[in-house]
């Protein structure tokens, strides 16, 4: 074995390992997320942040941060259901009786 080679496996062995951390910033006041990206463990930062998974599912849009975990909350803008304007046979909304004016 040359020389070269021995030397560069040895250095191989002594390097440190790295460790990564799936870090979430968020807005402190309203909880809003910011973004999130992976970072060395080490590193130090001054803006609020939680650890999440690897393979946990961030949505920003519906998603916010309470007490230091992620929570989803409703962003429902639509209205799935409403009272018929009829007066309905035994609450069957599909058999009108007669239209209320």
């Amino acid at each position: 074995m040359s020389k070269e080679l021995e030397q560069a496996l040895i250095n191989t062995t002594k390097r440190k390992k790295v460790v990564n951390e799936r870090r979430l910033r968020y807005n402190s006041d309203t909880g809003e997320v910011i973004d999130y990206c992976h970072v060395d463990q080490t590193i130090e930062w001054n803006e609020p942040y939680i650890l999440i998974h690897d393979d946990q599912l961030v949505y920003p849009i519906r998603q916010r941060v309470q007490d230091g975990k992620l929570a989803d909350i409703d962003t429902a803008i639509h209205v799935y259901w409403q009272e018929t304007p009829a007066e309905t046979l035994n609450n069957n909304p599909y058999f009108c009786e007669r239209e209320l004016e």
